[in-house]
């Protein structure tokens, strides 16, 4: 019987004959590595050991096929015993007696382990030679499952030292003495942790989620006894999903060491991450040596063009991926991608992806506003708003974030807000989809850019999502004027009125309208009333421009878009004289236009009235039209 163990326990073989069992002690490390399935041998697994008769020199002594001569284990049903195929005693590797060189009796002579392989049910790609210990071994390119991972982890022991044959001990005669076969993973190993950041749900299981290594080195030639690997033809590696759980997966694969690494070299390829995929390239932080990272498992390639790293036998290099899904945001974008080890940055990959644009100017700190986020499809609706954006003078934040779903689907933004007289903006608005009369509701949408129209889906982008807000209420201002007082003229008081004391009323106005959240047009509601000033001119409201008195009756006061079809503006005078404007027929403004300011200015005078009607701001239009005086 022969014992194998995982650390380096020594094995023992009682045997009834005179001569000496030969045992060995065949142990794993898991110092550097660990095992796709575990940190010991499998049950049934086959271990091939190679002893060699070595002199006092430690040179070979050829006894025709018995030096280097291949001894099978097999590893037990408790993953510690093993038996031999056939019983094997140290005098099988030794001729003749006395002082013949084939003798291993002989002073100095002894047995050691030349090399060892594993296959872990695995065969080599070129065939073992038997005297050297040098085989071809291939890394799968597909490796979705535990047997392709576990038939490609080859395992290898490299030369031994020479165990003497103690003749003359009692302990040899009992037979404890052991050659050492110790183990270790010939292969380097990848083992990427995937774990659910920002944006994803608390049960994101990564179901249909791929990993793939890129450019690894998938064929090479290992030469057990000096441990030295060769070779290796590139390839791509689908990674295997060794476990799943709420919120995080673990993938693994097997690769020939001496795969060259380079800061800003591609690494891995996520796929399918609820949807999103994710690129990673090899970083400097990476590279570097350190607790969480690789520095001390890679060796050093230094060439005249660059320095590269190379994966070693027997290192596993682990790395922790949080991914996070793209936010949503209208100023910064989040492109960056950081792992829980601070080793790697992954962008995500969209396939439409456009430049960060600035669309916070005329914002001031403290601004607030409203934002939606509607996926474009045949039944899109507006409901609750999907954040709350707010402005601290450097940059936009959401409250909650929003994330791009995945990497395909499109989505219109749109924002509100309403504006004070100062300026500033407010969202949590109470009813979004309703505004009245004395609200400036200000309403915004995707600014046009390359490949896209104002108002557009967007496609996911790590760019912001630019917003243009505009004014979708109108605006009117009612200014009186009338000719000065010429003192001492005959005529001095023929065309001149007394605007002190004036007010006006504009009848037939709706007070308030339906507001349409995708295009931001307003449909007027509610009963027509009039807006009234209550109180008339001050009188040190009236000024003097030229051979004018003006004065202000109402100014910038926001009104619902409409047409002024049957509205009448009345002026009535301290005095209580009445004008009265029809302003859809006596002026040439028919309607009131968001996102317009009118500046209506009536000349007073007496028995005649004129108008002049403006728009400002947006686009200046000029009207006039004439007045008719109610005389008592």
């Amino acid at each position: 019987m022969l014992l194998a163990s995982c650390s380096s326990d020594d094995l023992t073989n009682e045997n009834a004959s005179d001569r000496l069992a030969l045992s060995f002690d065949a142990s794993l490390s898991s110092a550097q590595v660990t095992r796709a399935t575990a940190n010991s041998f499998d049950t049934g697994e086959t271990l091939y050991t190679f002893v060699q008769h070595v002199d006092a020199y430690n040179q070979l002594v050829s006894i025709d096929d018995r030096s280097p001569r291949m001894v099978t284990l097999t590893v037990g049903s408790d993953m510690t015993s093993v038996t031999s195929t056939e019983d094997l005693y140290w005098d099988d590797f030794s001729l003749g007696g006395g002082d013949d060189d084939t003798n291993l009796r002989k002073s100095g002579h002894g047995l050691r382990s030349y090399y060892g392989y594993g296959y872990n049910g695995g065969t080599p790609s070129t065939a073992l030679v038997d005297s050297t210990g040098v085989l071809g071994w291939t890394a799968p390119t597909t490796q979705n499952s535990a047997e392709i991972v576990q038939h490609a982890d080859l395992l290898w022991s490299s030369t031994q030292p020479k165990v003497v044959y103690n003749h003359e001990s009692s302990s040899a005669k009992s037979g404890t003495g052991t050659l050492s076969v110790p183990y270790t993973h010939a292969m380097s190993e990848f083992t990427i942790e995937l774990v659910a950041g920002d944006g994803f749900t608390s049960n994101t299981t990564f179901a249909n989620t791929t990993v793939t290594l890129h450019q690894m080195n998938t064929v090479g030639t290992f030469t057990a006894p000096s441990a030295t690997v060769s070779g290796g033809t590139e390839a791509d590696i689908t990674m295997y999903k060794s476990s799943m759980s709420a919120d995080r997966s673990t993938f693994v694969a097997m690769t020939v060491p001496g795969t060259d690494l380079a800061e800003g070299e591609s690494f891995i390829t996520i796929t399918d991450a609820d949807g999103n995929n994710y690129h990673l390239n090899v970083t400097q932080a990476m590279l570097s040596t350190g607790e969480s990272n690789w520095g001390s498992g890679l060796a050093t390639v230094t060439s005249e063009s660059a320095t590269t790293y190379a994966t070693q036998p027997g290192y596993n290099y682990h790395l922790t991926v949080k991914l996070a899904k793209q936010g949503i945001t209208a100023e910064a974008s989040l492109a960056d991608w950081q792992t829980v080890t601070a080793t790697g940055d992954g962008v995500i990959d969209f396939s439409a992806d456009v430049t960060t644009q600035n669309a916070t100017e005329g914002l001031t700190s403290g601004d607030t506003f409203d934002l939606w986020m509607v996926q474009d499809a045949t039944d899109y609706t507006y409901g609750e708003k999907s954040s709350l954006v707010s402005y601290n003078g450097t940059g936009l934040s959401l409250a909650p974030s929003l994330y791009w779903p995945n990497g395909t689907d499109k989505f219109f933004f749109r924002a509100q807000a309403n504006r004070s007289v100062e300026g500033a903006l407010s969202g949590n608005i109470s009813e979004p989809t309703t505004v009245s009369q004395g609200e400036d509701r200000m309403w915004a949408t995707t600014k046009a850019a390359d490949g896209y129209d104002e108002g557009a889906s967007l496609s996911p982008r790590t760019g912001n999502v630019p917003l243009l807000f505009s004014h979708i209420m109108s605006k009117i201002s009612v200014v009186l004027k009338t000719p000065v007082a010429a003192s001492g003229a005959a005529d001095a008081n023929t065309k001149h009125v007394n605007l002190e004391g004036a007010t006006i009323s504009i009848s037939n106005v709706y007070p308030s309208g339906t507001v349409d959240i995708h295009n931001g047009s307003i449909t007027p509601s509610g009963t027509k009333a009039a807006i009234t000033t209550t109180e008339g001119i001050a009188a040190d409201a009236v000024k003097t421009e030229e051979s004018y008195n003006t004065a202000a009756a109402l100014t910038d006061y926001i009104v619902v878009p409409q047409s002024t079809s049957a509205m009448v503006l009345t002026i009535t005078l301290g005095d209580g004289t009445v004008y009265k404007i029809n302003l859809n027929s006596d002026t040439d403004l028919d309607k009131w236009v968001r996102g317009k300011a009118y500046v209506y200015t009536i000349t007073l005078e007496k028995e005649a009235v004129t108008v002049a009607g403006l728009v400002k701001n947006w686009e200046d239009v000029t009207g006039s039209g004439k007045a008719i005086l109610e005389w008592d």
